[in-house]
Parts: C-alpha cells; structure tokens; sequence
C-alpha cells in the first residue's frame, strides 16, 4: 500500500510532462522546419559571362550570358534591369528591361547589348514582385586595338595554335578567345565581335542547327570561318556541308612538309601529321594541294570567306611546330574581309557618332515668315507713337499715355507670342537616316538611326519591327536616369519610351536589322582597258536619286535609277586623277551635298579604299524610301529619309 501510495503522485507528475513534451513537439518541429527551409534553400543567385572568354569589341553587339540558380521550390517571373547612368556612357541613357522567367535549378539567358556600354562596367539588378533579389557587375575585357578569333572546342586548351599570331589590321597579337559549343549565340548579331572562328569536325558535331546558321549569317555578313579537324572535319558536319570549299575524302599520314613549302619553310612539323585531303568545288582558290587533293582552300560566302584545312590546328605536332605562328601569319591575311563587313565600326566614329550628327539635322524645322514680325513691329510703333499721341490729345489726356504705353507693350507681346507659337510644329519631329547593306536578294543588313525632338510632347514612345537591335540615346543635357526606358525581346519587337523630355530636347533610336526581302541590284557589268559598261537593273523597292560605282577611290556617277528600271553604264575609268574623294562624292551625290546628306559622307568615305575582291565593283545608291525600320507611333512629323545603300556587283574582264 505505502508503494503504490509513493508511485501514484509520481505517475501523476510524469502525465503532465508527456503532455507537455507532445506540446513541445507540435509546437517547435514546423518552426525548426522553417528554420531549416530558410537555410536550406538558396536564393536566386546570378552570374554574368561578358563576350568570348571576357573579350569583347566596343565597337559591336556583345552577347552577355546570364546564368541562374533558382534555389526556390518553383519557377519565378521577373525583370532583369539595368539603369544607364549618362556621365559613364553617354549618349546611351535610360534603363533597360529584360523579362525574365528561371526555372527551378540552374538555366541561362543571352542578352545582347553594344560593346561601348560595357566599357566602364554596368550593374543589372533582378526584380521579383517589385523586390530586388540579387545584382550582379557586368564587366569585361574591351579589345580595341586587335582582333579577336573565337576558337570553338570542347577544351579550353585548343587556343594554344594562336599563340603568337599577330593581328592583321595592325601590329598588335591577335586575341585568341576560348568558346565552348553551349555558349556559340544562336544570333548572327551577337557574333559581329570576332573577325575568325575556328571550328573543328568534332566540336561542329556539338552545335544546334541554330547554332550553325547564325555562324553561317554571320560569315555572310563579312565574318571568317575556318573549318578544320579530322574524321569528321568541320566541313563534313551538318549545314557546312554547302558552305565548305572542299569536300574531305581521305585522311592521309605524312611529315607535313606540303604545310611548310607553302610558307618557304624546310623545316615540317615533327613527327606524323594525318592530312585529310578532299576535292575542290568550282569556286574554291586552293592554296595547298591539287583541285582533286586539297589540303587548304577558301571561297567566298556572301561579305564573308570560309576556309577548309584539312589538318587537326590544335594537334600536338601542329602546336610544337616552328613554323606553327608563321603560318597562320600568313593565312589570315588572305582570308581578312573587314572592309567589306556589313557593320563595321557600328558604335564607334564613323557608325553611332556619324549617324547621330546627320540624324539630328532637322530640315523640317522652318524659321517663321520674317515679314509677319515686321508688320507687327510697324503697327506697333504707329500705334505706340503718333496714334496714342493724336488720340490722348484730341481727348486732353496725356497723362494716359503712362497707362496705354504699357498695356499696349503687353497686348504686342502676347500677339508676338501667340503669332511664335502657332507656327511650331504640332507633334514629334523625326528624321530616318540609315545604311541598307545588301549581301544578295535574300539577305541585307540595315542599321537605322531615328531622330525624335518635340517643341509640346513631353512623352513618346518608339517600337521597332520583330528580331531587330533597338538602343536607346539621348543628347548631352539629359541628366535622369529614368528618362527613357528600353524594352528588349529576343524574336519580339523591341520598344524604347521616352518620358519627361524637355521642350526640344533630342532623343534618338539606332537599330540594327538583317532582312530577307529587300531585294537588289542586278545586270551585268563589263570592263576593258580603262572603261566600264554594262546595265544594271533595280529590283529593289526604292527609287535611287543618284547611283555611284566606286572604284580606286573615285565615285563615278551613274545618274537617278528608278524601282524596276535598268540603266545603261558607260565609264570612263580616271587612270590619273588630282580630284579628291570628297569632290567625286559631291559630284555623283548631288541630292545630298548639304545638311543630312552631307554629314552621312563619312560613312562612304569609309568606303574609298575597301579592299574590294578581285572580280567586282562596289555600287552605291542613295535613296529617301524608308526600309520602315520603326514601325509609325503617336503623331509625326518626318522629314525627307536619307539612306545609303550599297553592293558588291560582280565585274567581268573584257580581253580586247
């Protein structure tokens, strides 16, 4: 009894206990599961990959790849934004806008965006309900002085063969950049910034058809691809089938010495070399080997050239050789097209600066009647002189003349004003100007540049047609940074909106397009001694005002060309000539020697000792059709587009 009397009160206490531990439990286990989420989960996380192995052309488009890490438990929408502060990057201003979706776990995004807004560096901040997650620097390796060559391989040492290679527009090395097949853009334009890609059969196997076509636009734009490797090479792979120079055949064992007599060299590459020899198509130039055992030979594709080498570059025996630097010293000179790529310098002097000045001009913009003002002034001082004197005295009331003098001042001045205001113009002026770069029929590169200024309109906004490169500038006196905003879609229509202008302040829209339809010039053109002739025909849809051959840095006039028609070319070619380019330039050009047209000549002058291929002639028409880039908002007033167009006519020699 007396145990049961002690255990009792115990068992007792130990009920309220086990009542107070399952309390406890429901109690702190979802506030420790809470805990643990919060700290388990990962918030979104953000890096940034700046052009081709960090190197970038400030005077390009640069792809930025964004890569994600969504440690969240579902997807999440938001807004990539990143503001353009004016002292660090004039004239680009305004915020830009990237809509965002990022999966659970890791994915990427490619943006694009102009080189030289990359120069001083750039924050981009991602939104998320209204709520800043996370920012990330976006910075790289601006390349100003060389040239880059992108080198496509699944590892990072196959840039080795460049070293040592100098630069061919200058003395400066050439950049090698390292590009992985996942990070090759699927856009043509975000691959402007390299002068040579390299690919081999095996990386080229790695690439989505997406992938290859950009690479193919972007040679046809005036890029350089070297297709090599072995078994398969590069020219055997998918898409590079039709654009290769040489068809492999037969790979071969050998000492290489057939790669060291092209450079005048005893001395081969050590050890076996497997060549891999092929047949030449028609239009190939074979440097090594026969037209039915090609080892090296190139072709051109549209502005571009493309390569075929039937050797693995970044093989052992190939990097060890002496002669290794040499010989692409030696190749890439030959295969250089700068001055022929459709956008050369786009956002340095001679592109975005160029085009800005000539945008600016305003012709529409007319001074009121000068004799509205000086029959205003004449009835005023009637008015203010002998008539109120007539009048106070007639009445005896000169004392008045101190009350009508003044009243009277304020009267004209309104009339003054209000006469001033009428005649500003009602809406948003706006000037087109632009080059139309045409490759062939189906393919011309368009870069735009859009002027808008209004006396009245505070606010306006600016669309450009699908798939197009929108960016947003403003004049020197814009200070705020939510001035303009631009709206960025990859495949959907970019839009810029301008908010909180002042009265005549400029805002301008540079875009860049490649279309398919715009057509071209056609005929047959013929040249012997010291004389061209021929036809050509227009089968564009724009009527050119005046049309030029350039030749030897001379501009020779061919007179206006209508949509559809031909012209008849007969020209005597200046074998000595004392006249400038300017004077040819203001010779043939005649509709455009002043005001817009005149500050577009910087453009052509880039143009006045291309390296044209042998077997053509550049042919350049000038134009006020607008290829309607942007597409009409709000109320407009334009003024007269100018545009330069220009194309690479094939040139047949005539033997007398």
């Amino acid at each position: 009894m007396r145990m049961n009397e002690y255990w009792n009160p115990f068992y007792k206490k130990m009920r309220y206990v086990v009542v107070l531990l399952v309390i406890g439990w429901f109690l702190l286990v979802p506030i420790a599961q809470v805990s643990y989420a919060k700290t388990a989960t990962a918030p979104i996380q953000m890096l940034a990959d700046v052009g081709f192995q960090t190197f970038y052309d400030p005077r390009e488009w640069t792809p930025i790849r964004i890569s994600f890490f969504n440690g969240t438990a579902r997807a999440v929408n938001g807004n990539l934004v990143m503001p353009i502060a004016d002292n660090k990057a004039y004239p680009y201003a305004g915020t830009f806008h990237w809509s965002v979706r990022i999966p659970i776990g890791t994915s990427t995004m490619t943006l694009g965006l102009p080189g030289a807004l990359l120069v001083k560096g750039q924050v981009a901040t991602l939104y998320v309900q209204g709520q800043a997650m996370t920012s990330i620097r976006i910075s790289g390796v601006p390349v100003n002085n060389a040239e880059i060559a992108g080198v496509i391989s699944d590892h990072q040492d196959a840039i080795q063969f460049l070293a040592g290679v100098s630069s061919v527009q200058n003395t400066s090395q050439l950049v090698a950049a390292y590009v992985p097949p996942d990070q090759v853009p699927v856009k043509a334009t975000l691959l402007s910034g390299l002068s040579y890609l390299y690919v081999d059969g095996k990386s080229a196997t790695l690439l989505s058809q997406q992938q290859i076509v950009a690479i193919l636009r972007w040679v046809q734009l005036g890029g350089v691809l070297i297709l090599g490797g072995l078994e398969p090479n590069a020219g055997q792979v998918g898409g590079f089938v039709a654009a290769s120079p040489v068809s492999g055949k037969i790979v071969v064992d050998s000492s290489g010495q057939s790669l060291a007599n092209w450079l005048g060299m005893n001395t081969p590459p050590g050890g076996t070399v497997p060549l891999l020899y092929g047949a030449a198509t028609s239009k190939a130039t074979v440097l090594i080997g026969s037209r039915s055992q090609a080892i090296l030979a190139t072709s051109s594709y549209g502005r571009g050239q493309v390569a075929y080498l039937g050797v693995q570059a970044d093989s052992s025996s190939m990097v060890s050789w002496v002669g290794n630097a040499s010989f692409w010293n030696a190749l890439l000179p030959l295969l250089d097209r700068q001055d022929l790529s459709t956008r050369s310098d786009l956002f340095g002097q001679n592109g975005l600066w160029t085009m800005m000045n000539a945008a600016e001009l305003f012709p529409q913009i007319k001074m009121p009647p000068l004799w509205i003002f000086a029959v205003i002034f004449i009835i005023y001082v009637l008015m203010a002189g002998p008539l109120i004197y007539v009048f106070l005295r007639k009445m005896r009331k000169n004392e008045l003349a101190w009350i009508f003098l003044p009243g009277l001042s304020i009267v004209f001045a309104v009339v003054i004003y209000l006469s001033g205001n009428a005649g500003r113009p009602n809406g948003i002026l706006s000037q087109n100007v632009g080059l139309v770069d045409i490759v062939d029929p189906h393919l011309a590169s368009i870069v735009a540049m859009q002027a808008l200024m209004s006396p009245q309109m505070r606010s306006y906004e600016e669309i450009a047609l699908p798939n197009s490169w929108l960016v947003p500038l403003s004049d020197r006196v814009s200070t705020s940074l939510a001035q303009s905003n631009l709206t960025s879609l990859i495949g959907v229509s970019p839009t810029i909106s301008f908010q909180k202008v002042r009265a005549w302040g400029g805002r301008f829209a540079y875009a860049m397009r490649n279309v398919q339809h715009f057509g071209a010039l056609s005929g047959q053109l013929f040249t012997s001694s010291h004389s061209i002739g021929g036809y050509v025909t227009n089968t564009t849809k724009a009527d050119f005002s005046n049309l030029a051959l350039l030749i030897n840095g001379h501009a020779y006039p061919l007179g206006a060309l209508r949509s559809g028609a031909s012209l008849n070319v007969s020209v005597l070619v200046k074998s000595m000539s004392k006249s400038t380019f300017d004077t040819d330039l203001a010779n043939a050009f005649s509709s455009a020697t002043h005001g817009v047209g005149r500050s577009l000549y910087a453009y052509l002058r880039t143009y006045a000792h291309a390296e044209i291929p042998k077997g053509y002639v550049m042919v350049i028409g000038w134009t006020h059709e607008d290829p309607n880039v942007f597409l009409p908002q709000n109320i407009k007033i334009p003024a007269e587009s100018q545009w330069i167009v220009r194309q690479l006519m094939p040139l047949t020699k005539v033997v007398q």
